[in-house]
């Protein structure tokens, strides 16, 4: 889980996976709560993963299956 804005920098990232099973989300609180996601995604198989990072977002995670995110944007 990074912070936004002090661990990571709003803004949309991709990340290109090679295996099923990458997931991310953004969330407007570190409380756990389902009401807490903002917008997740699992990918389906390998490929491009984007993921845009609102200013407004308290945070952002993802797995080790969606490899390295960088900055798209």
């Amino acid at each position: 889980m990074w912070i936004v804005g002090a661990q990571i920098t709003p803004g949309t990232y991709r990340a290109e996976t090679a295996v099923q099973g990458c997931f991310w989300q953004r969330v407007s609180n570190f409380t756990g709560a389902g009401d807490a996601v903002l917008g997740s995604s699992i990918a389906t198989g390998p490929g491009v993963q984007l993921a845009t990072i609102a200013a407004t977002d308290a945070g952002f995670s993802t797995n080790v299956e969606c490899g390295t995110w960088t900055r798209a944007q």
